[in-house]
């Protein structure tokens, strides 16, 4: 787990998430957290909000603060990643 989980942040997820075209920080969106902004190769653009990254508990959460197409649920949050394995 280790040795993967540095590749689990929301900016890195285009490098193993064939669905998405790019992945940009937003500048200057959010002084307390990171904005991230994804482009799936279907056009669909959404702006994420980091809530949380433990690199302890191997466990990430983030809001879709927008989003080119309405979401029925703005929340997402991944399970513990050692729970999966």
């Amino acid at each position: 787990m280790s040795h993967v989980w540095h590749l689990i942040k929301l900016h890195e997820f285009l490098n193993f998430w064939t669905l998405l075209a790019k992945s940009e920080h937003v500048q200057g969106a959010s002084p307390e957290t990171d904005v991230i902004k994804w482009t799936f190769r279907d056009g669909t653009v959404q702006e994420l909000e980091q809530e949380e990254h433990s690199a302890i508990d191997h466990f990430i959460s983030y809001s879709v603060i927008s989003s080119k197409i309405p979401l029925l649920r703005t929340f997402v949050s991944f399970l513990r990643f050692a729970d999966m394995l």
